[in-house]
């Protein structure tokens, strides 16, 4: 009886085609939240079943003759966890560094009593419309001695003017008044950055953290043309370099027994074992950043 009432009055002054229309929302929010879940529980239960029953696709929602033994093969790899040690790396020095250069330079763009603001501005804009190309830019990092360099590929990756647009548009929106209070106050500009502009932007900076850790952590193109040595190449490649070998012997189906390790893993198997290694930072941080993407995002591309 109380959950009939409830249900009236959650409908009551909507129409019959309202319902329809939410009824036909509801449906095709469920069928994209199944779209985007299902790979990521397919490549978990594939990570975890025998690598004959994948490679016969006997594999479809849960794990067939469960097995931890590709799991088990990894973490016996000095060399993957090097690699995945390269990775965290690369992402935490690569945001950090990232963050501030891109909240010093959107907050001198924001600020229009600037000497050089509407050419910095002008400048930041000119690089999202053209770009130099893959060949100078990786002429460029060489000459530079940006190659086969961990400092290299932090420092030659710093900048993302999508990013520092985001940033600066989210300075603009925070009250004038604030930085005249502090100024007549006798704060000076690095005080006002750190003491106001960034405490009152953390939705912002916390999504262009996001966006840049998560950039980094994705990336393997430039990491195979720069970096030479297997010691410093994060764990993108290593993945990339097993998926190209399984793609390589995926037709050839006599071997299929013979690949089977004793523990039950094969190629595809660990190739599924290592999305699934790779996609864990990304699981843990999101939550955390999430509440924070809305606002940051909206607020920021919001030309004031």
């Amino acid at each position: 009886m109380v959950s009939f009432k409830l249900k009236k009055t959650k409908y009551y002054g909507l129409s019959k085609g309202e319902l329809i229309f939410g009824y036909i929302v509801n449906i095709l929010m469920v069928i994209a939240i199944i779209g985007a879940l299902y790979p990521l529980l397919y490549v978990l239960s594939a990570s975890l079943s025998s690598g004959i029953a994948v490679d016969r696709k006997q594999v479809f929602l849960l794990p067939v003759d469960l097995t931890f033994s590709a799991y088990e093969y990894l973490f016996s790899d000095r060399a993957l966890w090097v690699s995945l040690a390269n990775s965290f790396f690369y992402m935490f020095a690569g945001t950090a560094y990232c963050m501030v250069i891109s909240v010093m330079v959107a907050y001198v763009m924001s600020r229009k009593n600037f000497l050089f603001n509407r050419f910095l501005n002008f400048f930041v804009l000119f690089t999202m419309w053209l770009g130099a190309g893959t060949i100078p830019r990786y002429l460029n990092y060489i000459n530079l001695g940006m190659g086969d360099s961990r400092l290299g590929m932090i420092v030659g990756f710093g900048i993302s003017a999508f990013n520092i647009i985001l940033i600066r548009n989210y300075f603009d929106s925070l009250p004038k008044e604030l930085v005249e209070a502090a100024t007549i106050d006798g704060a000076s500009e690095s005080q006002v950055l750190t003491k106001i502009f960034v405490p009152l932007s953390s939705p912002i900076l916390a999504t262009v953290s996001l966006f840049y850790a998560l950039s980094s952590w994705n990336s393997w193109f430039w990491y195979s043309l720069l970096i030479k040595t297997e010691s410093k190449q994060p764990i993108q490649i290593i993945l990339r370099r097993l998926l190209l070998y399984t793609a390589e012997n995926i037709d050839d189906t006599s071997n299929e027994i013979i690949k089977i390790e004793a523990g039950g893993h094969n190629d595809t198997t660990l190739k599924y074992a290592i999305m699934v290694l790779s996609l864990i930072p990304v699981v843990i941080v999101y939550p955390y950043v999430q509440r924070h993407f809305t606002k940051g995002i909206t607020l920021g591309g919001v030309k004031s």
